[in-house]
Formats: C-alpha cells, structure tokens, sequence
C-alpha cells in the first residue's frame, strides 16, 4: 500500500520514523534517501518540507513517506497537492493519509473540523472526521468513485501541548524521582521566562515545552543532554512505553 504520514516539522519526522521502525515486523521499515515513492510521480520538497522515504522491499507498491510539511499552517497546501496526485493517478492513488498534529492549545475537534475542510475544498467525500480512527473518504474521477483512508492524530488527547507533552508525561510516569526532576525542569523554564532582564529566548510557547524536554533529559540522561533535538527524541525507548503506544498504535497497526 501507498501510505503517507504527514507532521509539522523535522523533529517530529524524525520520531515517527524512529517508531515505525522499531515497532515494524521484519524486514523492517527503514528511511531510503533513494528510494522513490512511486514510479508513477514524486512529492513536491521545498527548503521547509521534504518528504522521507521509507522502504521494506523492493516493491514500489510497498511505500511510507513521512512529510514534515513545515507548520500546521502549511496541512492545507500538502493536502491540496496529494489530492491533485490522487485525481491524476486515481488507480495508483495514496491509500492511506495519517495526519499528526500538535493540539496546542486548540480544541480536538476543532482541529478535526479543520482539517475536514481542507478534503471537503478538495471535493472529497467525507461526513466526519474522527481522531485516532481510520475515517474512509471518496473521490470521483471521471465517473468512478475512489476510496482511500485518512488517520488523523491529533496529540496530546486528554490535554494541550505537543509531542513533547506526551514525553514528560511518560517520563513523569516512570518514577517519583523523574517526576520531580520533570516538574524542577518546567520551575526552571518558568524562572527563566518570568526573568524581566530575558527577552530574547522562550518567546513561544513551542520552544518553551522543548526547553523542559531537553533541560529534563539533560538530567536523566546527561550524556545525550549535547545532541541535536532529533537525537535527544531517539534517547529512550519510547516504543515500549505506555503514553506513546497510546497514542501511535494505529501507525503500528496499520503500517506494521
């Protein structure tokens, strides 16, 4: 099958492809900059958003992208262009479309509801769109009605924040010790943007949760506290622990 995840950035590209593959049965899914998503078209890249490609076979039929499309503002452009390959390719059509957002501070369904729209403006079928759940959809091409698959998940689901919500939260569940070093990093972090002679760092919210992921693992883990980003996300196993399989099992249920 033809499979495409979509997330918003580099980092987050990185987590999902570092899951995929440990959760995958043999052989597993591995990143190919070589390969090619399909023989009959390629994904548009720019500087921002460059698709990645997984295989586990030479089967051109057997294919995983994982698209960090550069923002959740920019969901609206990627869909646009897969569904223009979809009404062009429509036998050769993307199977399955996950989408993994940041909730942020927005409402669950509100994103769900936005979300719908931009397939809805691209003239699909599509009566509702439930998180964590495959929501079938349908597109015509000269008469004939093609069905393929979109996931959305929007994380974390119980509450705002960002993948790295869902990280100190497991870290948090896995002793009374990690749960104080993560809540004595979210005080540091604090200090540091309530500091009236700091005005230049921690502007956004999103650079603030990361700060307390990295200032956490730089405790718990000094010796991966120096990576970049993308490494201190690979730090743990992280497939093995409760918050994360809830939140991405339908990726290793599908994909595995």
């Amino acid at each position: 099958m033809i499979n495409i995840i979509l997330c918003e950035g580099i980092d987050d590209a990185t987590f999902i492809g570092y899951y995929l593959h440990k959760v995958s049965n043999e052989p597993k899914w591995k990143y190919d900059t070589k390969a090619k998503f399909t023989e009959f078209y390629t994904l548009p890249k720019t500087k921002r958003s460059i698709p990645q490609i997984y295989t586990r076979s030479k089967n051109l039929d057997d294919r995983v992208a994982i698209w960090p499309v550069g923002g959740k503002d920019s969901f609206k452009k990627v869909i646009d262009n897969i569904m223009y390959l979809n009404n062009n390719f429509p036998d050769n059509c993307i199977d399955n479309i996950f989408i993994v957002s940041d909730r942020d501070e927005d409402d669950v369904k509100e994103t769900l509801d936005r979300i719908r729209q931009y397939f809805i403006q691209n003239y699909c079928k599509l009566e509702c769109l439930n998180n964590n759940k495959v929501n079938k959809s349908f597109f015509n091409v000269d008469d004939e009605e093609y069905e393929f698959n979109i996931i959305p998940i929007i994380i974390p689901f119980e509450e705002s924040g960002s993948l790295e919500t869902l990280l100190l939260n497991q870290i948090s569940c896995r002793s009374e010790e990690d749960k104080i070093v993560v809540n004595k990093a979210k005080e540091y972090v604090n200090d540091i943007i309530l500091n009236e002679n700091i005005t230049n760092y921690l502007n956004k919210d999103r650079l603030k949760i990361k700060s307390i992921f990295s200032s956490t693992v730089a405790i718990i883990n000094p010796d991966h506290s120096t990576r970049e980003m993308d490494k201190l996300l690979m730090s743990f196993d992280w497939q093995n622990e409760y918050e994360i399989k809830n939140h991405f099992w339908i990726i290793e249920e599908l994909l595995k």
